[in-house]
């Protein structure tokens, strides 16, 4: 793993536990941004440690389809992107959010491909 990625990866997994924190306060529509965060961290991070050019995009969709993630670990993508936009602009519709254990638990399972990937 280059240093640049490991440092794209830590900086994904203190995303997570920041919103796994403000989970626990209430505070979903902040832990969505922390959450999509982390996964665009940690894509990115792949992409640094293939030597690929970033993408410069917010959507984990099309980052996921640049690393060849599989699909089924791409469940709770377009609900982040929407959720992420949401909380983060104002102006733009909040949306409720009703699976946000299912969103974690989606963002932990990409984070440990990303584990998997970097060691390769």
């Amino acid at each position: 793993m280059s240093d640049k990625a490991g440092k794209w990866l830590e900086k994904a997994e203190n995303d997570l536990n920041d919103a796994k924190y403000l989970i626990q306060d209430d505070r979903n529509n902040s832990a969505v941004v922390f959450l999509q965060q982390a996964v665009e961290k940690s894509l990115k991070s792949v992409m640094i440690n293939r030597d690929q050019e970033i993408a410069y995009t917010h959507n984990l969709l099309e980052l996921a389809n640049k690393v060849n993630l599989p699909e089924h670990k791409t469940d709770y993508f377009a609900i982040l992107n929407t959720l992420y936009t949401g909380a983060r602009y104002p102006g733009a519709d909040e949306e409720e959010i009703e699976n946000i254990t299912e969103i974690v638990e989606n963002v932990e399972e990409v984070l440990k491909w990303t584990k998997k990937q970097l060691k390769k």
